[in-house]
Parts: C-alpha cells; structure tokens; sequence
C-alpha cells in the first residue's frame, strides 16, 4: 500500500507529536504492506530509513505557484492547473502523489488564513494535487478555519477540497462551526479527537511535588500580536510571583523547536525578569535532553501540575494525567477542555489575567483527583474514536484502491 503523508509540518513540538502518532497508527493498520513517503515542510529535518521524504510541492514563498492557483480557481480551470504544475511544482512531490494509492493530510490547523494569505494558497495547492491526480484523500483529524479575510476564492477552494474527499475528520467545534457555515458539511465529514491522544503515557525520571510545567505560544503576528504576549506574560509573571513566594517550582517547556521564528524560550526569559529577583531559583527554561517528542512529554509528567498556552501541551499534560489550567490562544484547546468536561479549568487568552489564573489553579488543586480522572477517561475514549476512525478508512477504501 502507497501512502503518502502530505503537508507535514515539522517546525514546533505539536507537529512533530501528530506525525509520530500518525506514522504509529499508520504502521498498525497498514503492517508489512506500508510504502509510506512523507511530504514535509523541511525535508533534511525528517530524513529518515523508516519511510521516503520529500518536500512540500509548492511553499508560500512562490509567487507563480499562488498566483497561477488563484486564476485556475476563478476561471474553474483546474485541470489546466495539473498540468502547468508540472512545471512550476517540486517534482519529487508530483511523482509521489502520482504513485500513491492514497493520501492522507497531516492533522494541524492547515486549512486558514490566521497566518497569512501565502500560506493559505500554498497549503491549499499542496492538498490540491492529490484531488486534480484523482487520489483518495483522507483528512486526518485537524482544525479547519477560521478565515480572517474570506473570499469567494478561498471559500471556492475549499469546497473543491472538502467536497472531493473521501473523508474529512475535524477534530473540535470551531472547525464544525466553520464547516457548516460555508455549507461543506457532508456525510464524510466527522469529529474525532487529535490523533496525539493516541501517543503512549511517558515514565518521569522524577516527580516534583509543589512544580508547575509551563508551556507557551509565541506565535501571533502583527502588532496586536505583540501586544498580547505583552499582556499575557505579564499577567503570567504576577502568577508566578504568588505561588512561587508559596513554594512552588516553575519549569517552562519549550513547544517550539529551538531556533526557528516562534521559538517561545524568549518569552519565557521575558516572564523570568518580571519575577522578584529573590524567586529566580525557583524559576527555570527546561532544554530536553533530546530531539525526541516523547521526551518532551516525559517533561510534562515531571510536575504537579501544568500551565498550557499551546495547543498540545493541553494534550500531553493530558497523556500525563497531570491537571492543568489551559490558556487558549485559539478556541481549539478549549474545546479540548470541554471533550473531556474540563471546562472550568480552561479560558481564552484574553481572559487569563493574574487574578482569572489564581482562581483557576486554587479550583484545580481542591479537584486534582477528580480531574486526574477524568483526564485518564477521556484519553482511553479519545483512542478508542481514532482506531474506529482509522479502521473505517481501511474498511471502505482498500478495496477501492
């Protein structure tokens, strides 16, 4: 069986926790007949024996590739597009669409303009090229929308994509919302839980009592952007402030691969300077000790409890059972919250000021038990809705293919 993994990401902590959970349930279901090619953001960093890697087909950086991508779709010409993507696309990337039995779309959040225009276009031609080749194409279970400036383009696009799909898997209410809104919910459309939640519970080295793990978003754009880390880590240094002075240890857990545009340790060293200097011993920047995704979730299992800004990081405390006040800097995670009826610990991150925190965190720690175990049921659900999801693609499609 061909399949090729298109529009990985592979550049921050949560992306990297979808493909080895993907790439673990694609060997479960597929076994010894697997062929897997993954098409990755940034190849050399995925390079591997296990599976062939090529790039991306087309990057946001292209100006030909987006603009012949919008004139395809306004004049409905998208077959003409095929075959000038021949020439302007990666060809490593076209041969393995062509070869592939079947492709499935890396979860994330691909399918929005939060980050830009560019990067809209180019993922929506990446994911194009598997339809325009006539591939069965599977959505893994990813966040869709929103679009902060739709068009009729970009509405058109989408409804090629969702509509031609063998099935679409979403994996929170906003992304039902946005579906419903654009009129592109159909019978293969379904909700089923972030396949990380498949990823095995991490054995900590060690366990400090009285320890907070904090893991941050870094990642707006723009000026308002700017000002909302501003005001987040500000409020989140007055909250380290108080319960550091009541003993507790705080461990930031980097999200985002070191190095990279959204690196969140700045952040981190940003609140660390905003705490009384007489409390800095209790403050410290966690470096993994490897590149591996499980070593940053065995980190998560080394605290009492867990502050989440990041999406995953909501994720991987809950692999941990760690009970954890979720910060979200996108309705994703509190939807998150609310699957596995955490809801009173979870608030968007315009609401997260020091006073909204303190209260939260006193609520967790006189409910830590019941949220532990709430948090281990969820996880067992959550896997059970992504074998039977899995299943149901191998049941229905293999015979087509």
């Amino acid at each position: 069986m061909k399949v090729l993994l298109a529009v990985h990401y592979n550049l921050n902590n949560g992306d990297k926790a979808v493909f080895e959970a993907t790439l673990s349930l694609l060997k479960k279901k597929y076994g010894d007949e697997l062929e897997l090619t993954v098409s990755s953001f940034e190849p050399i960093k995925t390079e591997t024996s296990d599976f062939k890697v090529v790039s991306w087909g087309f990057y946001a950086t292209n100006q030909l590739q987006r603009r012949l991508l919008k004139l395809a779709a306004k004049t409905k010409s998208f077959f003409v597009f095929k075959h000038i993507s021949k020439i302007i696309a990666k060809r490593s990337y076209l041969k393995a669409v062509k070869e592939a039995d079947i492709v499935y779309i890396s979860g994330g959040h691909h399918l929005t303009d939060l980050l830009g225009d560019d990067v809209f276009y180019s993922l929506v031609a990446n994911i194009f090229m598997g339809h325009l080749y006539r591939k069965p194409m599977v959505f893994l279970p990813q966040t869709m929308g929103d679009l902060k400036n739709p068009n009729k383009l970009k509405i058109k696009l989408l409804s090629f994509i969702i509509s031609n799909a063998k099935s679409v898997a979403y994996r929170d209410n906003s992304s039902y919302e946005f579906l419903e809104k654009l009129g592109l919910l159909n019978e293969n459309c379904k909700q089923i839980p972030d396949v990380v939640y498949s990823l095995p519970k991490q054995q900590p080295c060690n366990i400090d009592k009285k320890s907070i793990g904090v893991a941050l978003y870094g990642n707006y754009s723009g000026t308002d952007g700017k000002k909302k880390i501003e005001w987040y880590s500000d409020e989140l240094a007055k909250t380290i402030t108080i319960l550091a002075k009541e003993g507790y240890l705080f461990h930031f857990i980097p999200m985002e691969v070191k190095g990279t545009n959204a690196d969140d340790r700045w952040i981190a060293r940003r609140i660390i300077e905003r705490v009384d200097k007489t409390l800095k011993n209790n403050l410290s920047i966690v470096e993994p000790q490897s590149n591996s995704i499980f070593e940053i979730i065995r980190l998560f299992g080394e605290n009492e409890f867990i502050f989440a800004y990041k999406t995953h990081s909501v994720v991987f405390s809950m692999i941990q059972n760690k009970p954890l006040v979720a910060i979200a800097y996108h309705k994703k995670a509190i939807n998150f919250m609310s699957k596995a009826s955490l809801d009173d610990y979870a608030m968007m991150d315009k609401d997260a000021s020091c006073e909204k925190l303190l209260e939260v965190f006193n609520n967790l720690k006189v409910n830590y038990n019941d949220v532990v175990n709430k948090e281990k049921q969820y996880i067992e659900q959550a896997k059970t809705e992504i074998y039977s999801f899995l299943e149901f693609v191998n049941n229905d499609y293999s015979k087509k293919i």
